[in-house]
């Protein structure tokens, strides 16, 4: 092809068809422009092809992580009030409703209201995205926005979750082995396992005593800040989900056909 050109300009030359030759090497030039810029349009199309199957693979990952964590916080903000309306009940418990209730009952309450797991949710992809990933259209960038109030979300749960574990360790465990027996409570828990303790240990003083108001009425503060944050957090979540399902619903036929 270059060389039938290159005989077509020879030719033009050669018949000292000068004007027709520079004519027809201006078109030729335009031709190689309009060649390169389709070339250019044709490799940025396939990079910009390449960049959205990433995204979609990316955000797909971050979705299925947060439908997980979704789960997941759902179920520890229940296991959370259930705490907190344990720690209400021995708060609010009067002279008269101490008098009635047995010992079981008060091991139960006193078992319900101390903190069963910390909270663990997943964030590899979440990390991922805000720290490697470089998403830049308008709709990632609001995502990202989202992701980042999430992230410091989370961050804040688990330093909450950590004080919590603290006193749980430091204050609680040390003041329950003072006052109550744990067997008896470990015996609520699993009585198939573990049997009822021989040591008969009056709890009623213990729950009137001051000692106990003081650190049951910081736990009450400490749990209630705890389910207010996880509050927030699943909104956050919700309102991350309905944003990825709204501006990428190709994520949401990737997930159906995969369950």
């Amino acid at each position: 092809m270059i060389k039938f050109f290159r005989k077509i300009r020879q030719n033009l030359l050669k018949e000292g068809k000068t004007a027709r030759y520079f004519k027809y090497a201006l078109g030729e030039i335009i031709l190689v422009v309009i060649g390169i810029l389709i070339a250019l349009q044709i490799n940025n199309w396939n990079e910009y092809r390449k960049y959205q199957i990433h995204e979609l693979e990316v955000i797909e990952g971050l979705y299925s992580e947060i439908k997980q964590n979704q789960d997941l916080t759902i179920v520890y903000k229940e296991e959370s009030d259930t705490r907190l309306k344990a720690i209400k009940s021995l708060l609010n418990i009067t002279t008269k409703e101490l008098e009635q209730v047995t010992d079981e009952q008060l091991n139960r309450k006193l078992l319900s209201s101390v903190i069963s797991k910390s909270y663990f949710p997943l964030v590899s992809k979440l990390d991922h995205l805000l720290s490697k990933e470089n998403l830049e259209s308008n709709k990632s960038k609001n995502l990202i926005s989202l992701l980042n109030v999430y992230h410091n979300s989370i961050d804040t749960i688990k330093v909450q979750s950590t004080s919590d574990l603290e006193k749980f360790s430091n204050i609680q465990v040390p003041l329950f082995n003072k006052n109550i027996s744990v067997k008896n409570i470990m015996h609520q828990r699993e009585p198939k396992e573990i049997s009822k303790s021989n040591n008969v240990v009056d709890l009623k003083p213990f729950i009137r005593s001051l000692e106990f108001e003081n650190l049951y009425s910081d736990l009450y503060a400490t749990v209630k800040k705890n389910t207010q944050y996880l509050d927030a957090n699943i909104k956050l979540m919700q309102q991350i989900i309905q944003y990825i399902e709204e501006n990428y619903p190709s994520v949401i036929s990737k997930k159906t056909n995969h369950d």
